[in-house]
């Protein structure tokens, strides 16, 4: 083990320096809604894709969850195996949702489980430590698809880069859960 030893330190002062100097202010660049209103990008499910890449929605699994997710006949099914240790041990998440300072935004979603269960929905913001927009929210989910519905407001700065999630881990239940709309 090395030691690290300091003699002396010495701070001098500059004789002048420019005081009149700006923060550079970071833009935000928010995308613009579909034509709907929607920010949600495949919110019907309509269109089949990997949910393995970077583009809309991707499906997660982490910490003991084991499950499988398809998009079909305008939905997804998620059919959990082994639930995991955290509530986003299994999770569907869609990244890239612009959220605006002030702004009040409705999610809204059909839902239903092969048996009844809970599992939690957020907006989160990834780039700043996963903070939550929208805050866990418990969805109790019953066998017939029922519409859910929350609003919530901004309150924090622009980010182009909200997250909804939402997370099937450690619910106490591995019944396959469907979300549609």
């Amino acid at each position: 083990k090395a030691a690290y030893m300091i003699d002396y330190v010495k701070v001098y002062q500059k004789g002048s320096y420019d005081e009149n100097v700006k923060k550079p202010v970071k833009e935000v660049i928010l995308r613009d809604p579909d034509k709907d209103g929607n920010y949600v990008n495949n919110g019907k499910f309509s269109v089949s894709e990997s949910l393995t890449d970077e583009k809309d929605w991707k499906f997660l699994t982490t910490l003991g969850g084991e499950a499988q997710a398809s998009i079909q006949d305008g939905q997804i099914a998620i059919s959990t195996t082994e639930e995991g240790t955290a509530d986003y041990s299994v999770q569907l998440v869609q990244p890239d949702l612009p959220m605006k300072r002030g702004a009040t935004y409705k999610l809204r979603f059909d839902a239903y489980a092969d048996a009844a269960r809970t599992m939690k929905v957020d907006i989160s913001a990834p780039d700043r430590g996963y903070k939550r927009y929208m805050n866990d929210t418990t969805v109790d989910l019953t066998t017939s698809s029922q519409t859910f519905e929350y609003t919530f407001k901004m309150t924090d700065k622009d980010d182009a880069n909200g997250r909804l999630e939402y997370n099937l881990g450690n619910a106490g239940s591995k019944a396959a859960v469907h979300i549609s709309n």
